[in-house]
């Protein structure tokens, strides 16, 4: 199930969250290939973002707000158990020819069980680079602020980027 969010988040947070982009170290996210050879870690070809990790303690307005918006709607995913954060929210920025190819968000070899993903598009100065999932009447991300909530099993994938920078807030969450 994929839901699109009435309300998006809020301009102020949106600003805050882009200005981390200048405090916060980045590093190039591929993507964990359990099946790859001895040694190589990441499959590269599977994802090219430039991710940011945001930590609860030091953004609680931020987090506190995407709180309540999934708690608001979680029910509509068929999700009624109490939730927490699974980890801290990502700042994912995709340049050209950045990428996220086909997945889902949950995996065997996850020590934590994402029920829902959520994903918040902070800019909309670039081309490609749609939120797509498998489903073809999945709701799709326009303007800056708004959120998607899907099960963490829907497979999905971010398209490459053609033109310009496209920024977006990702969050997990599990029972609590």
């Amino acid at each position: 199930m994929i839901i699109k969010i009435k309300y998006p988040l809020r301009g102020s947070l949106i600003r805050q969250v882009l200005a981390l982009k200048r405090t916060i170290e980045p590093f190039d996210a591929g993507t964990y290939a359990p099946e790859a050879p001895e040694g190589e870690k990441y499959a590269a070809g599977l994802r090219k973002t430039e991710v940011r990790w945001i930590a609860e303690q030091d953004h609680q307005e931020l987090y506190a707000e995407l709180h309540r918006i999934v708690m608001e709607h979680q029910a509509k995913l068929g999700v009624t158990a109490r939730l927490r954060f699974a980890g801290d929210m990502q700042l994912a920025t995709y340049r050209e020819g950045h990428h996220f190819t086909w997945h889902r968000d949950v995996g065997d070899a996850d020590p934590v069980v994402r029920l829902i993903s959520a994903s918040v598009l902070l800019t909309t100065d670039f081309a490609g680079g749609q939120f797509e999932f498998m489903n073809p009447v999945a709701p799709t991300l326009r303007k800056a602020g708004d959120i998607v909530m899907f099960n963490s099993d829907e497979t999905h994938r971010v398209a490459p980027v053609t033109r310009g920078v496209r920024n977006s807030l990702v969050a997990w969450f599990t029972k609590a």
